[in-house]
């Protein structure tokens, strides 16, 4: 079984999934609201303010399931971001 969590700046939603012949079986788990400035989407700072709230926001989310499956993390587009770097750019010098 797995679990797949979604973490926004507002909520963290999670739900599991486990093989069931022919398919998969979707479990919704819960939803958290996140407090203010828990989360923060920034590419330069961290992103979580206290990982002992964080932590007990998960724990919210995941009650009721039987220990700890494998865990999968979603997180927005805007949290990643790509840059291309031509090799012709790169300065020669270090």
């Amino acid at each position: 079984m797995g679990v797949g969590l979604a973490i926004s700046t507002d909520a963290m939603r999670a739900c599991a999934v486990a093989p069931r012949w022919p398919t998969l079986r979707l479990r919704w788990c819960g939803r958290a609201w996140l407090p203010r400035e828990l989360i923060r989407a920034s590419p330069r700072e961290e992103n979580i303010a206290s990982v002992a709230a964080f932590r007990r926001q998960v724990r919210t989310v995941l009650r009721g399931l039987w220990g700890w499956p494998r865990l999968r993390v979603g997180l927005p587009d805007r949290a990643a971001r790509v840059c291309v770097v031509f090799a012709d750019q790169l300065a020669r010098q270090r």
